[in-house]
């Protein structure tokens, strides 16, 4: 039978407890946080062959002298222990001895909703060591610069803004020399210029323009005891701060050094241009263990750049996620933060976020949670970030090779014979639909006889007299688009009016491929088509011709498929299709208005 413990582990001691598969209690014990208590600790778990230890930190040394005995390790967020203290307790009393018992329960009954603890490398453990080390350097470092820039700021601002930072090794090295302003007083132009040239600077201004800005600083009016103490103290803070900065400078080279010397560290070198440090803080914080994140969303939230869904009702919100790895976020924020200044893909990403609202810390993590997917994918398959991926090869199959050569369409037909969607609407049998059609139809077949035009007109269009009359279609790509884009034609109109009105209909085709193509429209009203083929190119330039002797009439595609049309004048014929229609709406198609 299985068993399963609970540890809460403090500075000085360890709580114990140990129950069986059935809740049973086998052991309750407290040891000593020292060699003996240790060892006592790992023989008891493993006499009482426990399977599970549940545990509220994921590293330290009793976590891995419990992993050095061979025993499987559930590291819990004290988080999800303080939500299920109230499970087992209602009066809301805490203690050790039960907090080990709620540890070892959720060992017990919750443990496949838990991941087991996987421990590093060697290489990974040496590398995390190094970059957290070098993280808590720099936050003293940073520390100790803004209490030095206090101190100035009370009796001496000058030295602030002189050189590029107050903790770079030339500021320090200047207030170590002129820690006063009393120091500085006898600082001239060659003097200056001697300083600089010691301290190797590079920094493109002259000694003139470095004094003129050191003497324009205010002084502060203080007593000579005063003077005194505050130059003390610069002169300590910057005995502090100098040998932090000389020891990150040697932690950047010796984490360089293990990056590369990492298998994995050329993975994350892919993903920066020269930021080592950041990328070594990324691979200590992901590790080398692949079965840690099975998935890339699982990334995405221990790195914090996955917001939280909050659902309750009807309402539904996303907040900032606080429980994840600190380190991890901040190494997938420098990594967006970075690549939007030179990845064309991220400054996409970056301006798309910033578009739609987004302040600059949420547009990083908007940026970061696509990192996420790369740098997982890559992570898991051990190769490093192309940013431009090679061709695809070749495929048999052109309908997925988007890059081969299509079969050439077959040739336009004669705009007589039909386009293929009136083919397709003639064999419809939805009743409503072709009744409309056919509504339309008997409008357009009454004008037809009654525009002697029209009527005596052979099928062909170069033998249709239009010299008094003109449909125009202005139509905009937008509107077409929404129209018809990527669907069949709205209607066939020659379904029963015969053949002279099929050429209106292929017109109507050409006009809706003319103005998909984004062609502007525009014929004089003078010009007539003398032939097939300038007829249609005609159409194809977006305006339509009508035989009906009326002035002109614009019709316009707007909303979802609806045409809209007035005229310009009174028409002049009784029977005009546009004016029938604007006459009687009970036969009008639903998809036609005035």
């Amino acid at each position: 039978m299985a068993n399963y413990a609970g540890v809460d582990w403090a500075a000085d001691k360890h709580d114990v407890l140990v129950a069986n598969q059935a809740g049973k209690e086998l052991l309750a014990a407290t040891f000593a946080h020292d060699e003996q208590g240790l060892r006592a600790l790992c023989r008891a778990l493993v006499r009482h062959k426990v399977l599970l230890v549940a545990i509220e930190r994921p590293d330290g040394l009793l976590v891995e002298r419990l992993l050095d005995a061979g025993l499987r390790v559930l590291a819990l967020h004290p988080n999800q222990v303080a939500a299920c203290r109230a499970r087992f307790r209602v009066s809301g009393g805490k203690s050790d001895r039960f907090d080990a018992f709620v540890l070892c329960e959720l060992a017990r009954t919750d443990h496949h909703r838990f991941r087991v603890l996987e421990p590093d490398g060697d290489q990974t453990k040496a590398l995390q060591a190094l970059t957290r080390a070098r993280e808590d350097l720099v936050h003293a470092r940073v520390a100790l610069s803004n209490q030095l820039h206090a101190e100035l700021e009370r009796f001496w601002p000058g030295p602030i803004g002189l050189f590029s930072d107050l903790d770079s090794p030339i500021s320090l090295a200047f207030l170590e020399r002129y820690p006063s302003p009393a120091d500085a007083r006898a600082l001239g132009p060659k003097r200056m210029q001697a300083f600089l040239a010691g301290q190797h600077y590079s920094g493109g201004q002259k000694p003139e323009q470095l004094l003129a800005k050191l003497r324009q600083a205010p002084e502060g009016r203080v007593g000579e005891q005063e003077h005194a103490a505050r130059r003390a103290l610069v002169l300590a803070l910057v005995a502090v701060i100098a040998p932090i900065v000389a020891q990150i400078k040697a932690l950047d080279g010796r984490i360089s050094t293990a990056l590369r010397e990492h298998p994995d560290g050329e993975i994350f070198r892919s993903l920066f241009k020269g930021a080592e440090t950041t990328a070594a803080s990324l691979l200590a914080e992901i590790g080398d263990c692949r079965g840690r994140y099975p998935h890339r969303d699982a990334l995405a939230g221990d790195a914090g750049q996955a917001a939280v869904a909050i659902e309750s009702g009807k309402r539904k919100t996303a907040s900032f996620r606080w429980g994840c790895n600190k380190r991890l976020r901040a190494a997938f924020c420098k990594l967006a933060d970075s690549t939007r200044h030179w990845h064309p893909w991220a400054q996409a990403r970056y301006q798309a976020a910033i578009a739609r609202g987004h302040d600059h810390p949420r547009a990083l993590r908007t940026l970061g949670r696509a990192w996420c997917r790369i740098v997982w994918r890559c992570w898991q398959d051990r190769v490093p970030y192309n940013p431009s991926p090679p061709p695809r090869p070749p495929t048999t199959d052109h309908r997925r090779d988007p890059d081969r050569h299509r079969p050439r369409r077959r040739p336009r037909r004669h705009p007589t014979h039909g386009c293929r969607a009136c083919r397709q609407r003639r064999h419809s049998r939805d009743g409503s639909q072709r009744g409309d059609r056919e509504a339309l139809a008997r409008h357009l077949h009454s004008a037809r006889l009654t525009c002697t035009q029209v009527h005596t007109a052979t099928p062909r269009i170069s033998q249709l007299h239009l010299h008094s009359c003109r449909l125009l279609l202005p139509l905009t790509v937008s509107a077409a688009r929404r129209r018809w884009g990527g669907r069949r034609m709205p209607f066939c109109a020659g379904r029963a009016a015969g053949r002279a009105l099929t050429p209106a209909v292929c017109a109507a085709r050409h006009l809706r491929e003319g103005v998909a193509r984004g062609l502007p429209g525009d014929v004089p009203p003078d010009r007539i088509p003398p032939t097939d083929n300038q007829f249609h190119r005609r159409l194809d330039t977006g305006r339509l011709l009508c035989g009906c002797p009326c002035d002109h009439v614009t019709l316009a595609a707007l909303g979802r498929g609806v045409l809209r049309g007035r005229h310009h004048q009174e028409p002049k014929s009784a029977n005009c299709p546009s004016r029938s229609l604007a006459k009687k709406p009970s036969l009008r198609p639903g998809w036609i208005s005035e």
